[in-house]
């Protein structure tokens, strides 16, 4: 619990990139994978160095979205305890929750393997499909690391592509 009004003293913090795409297109990257990026980020600062850092760590960034109207997403992370890995973290999804997945985007790439992590705009299912059947009308094989509002769906929801997808984690 935090205590309202309270300013809570901390040894140290560091502003640094994060997500389920880029940790997941930076390992990717580091294992020397060819590797591009879909995502959105807001037209401003922390935007450009975002696109600065994924270029850094020679990830593919042409297809990176630039949102004119809405901040870069970005999140407070509170470590509780390095030792047992416990945090609370604060999100803001801003920019990323407009993404926008077109198969004419998708065609730009050439790709072995789709890795989906979690969306939270409200056109999540929508994009979702568009990737997963862009992935298989393509033979490409999807992993896919579906979030809280992909979970929250259910079965049902997600059923006629359940079946699609080749690693579920």
């Amino acid at each position: 619990a935090f205590e309202y009004g309270a300013k809570i003293p901390v040894h140290e913090g560091y502003l640094t990139l994060g997500g389920g795409a880029a940790h997941t297109a930076s390992i990717f990257s580091k294992m020397e994978l060819r590797t591009a990026i879909l995502t959105r980020v807001g037209d401003d600062e922390y935007g450009n160095q975002i696109a600065l850092k994924l270029r850094e760590k020679k990830i593919y960034t042409d297809l990176l979205q630039k949102d004119h109207k809405i901040p870069t997403f970005l999140s407070f992370i509170v470590c509780i305890s390095k030792k047992e890995h416990e945090h609370v973290a604060f999100t803001y999804r801003g920019a990323n929750m407009n993404l926008e997945i077109r198969e004419e985007d998708l065609r730009k790439i050439d790709a072995s393997w789709f890795y989906i992590s979690s969306l939270s705009g409200e056109d999540w299912l929508k994009q979702v499909k568009t990737l997963v059947y862009y992935a298989k009308n393509k033979n490409i094989k999807v992993a896919w690391n579906p979030g809280g509002m992909q979970i929250q769906a259910g079965k049902n929801e997600l059923d006629d592509i359940l079946d699609k997808i080749d690693v579920l984690i």
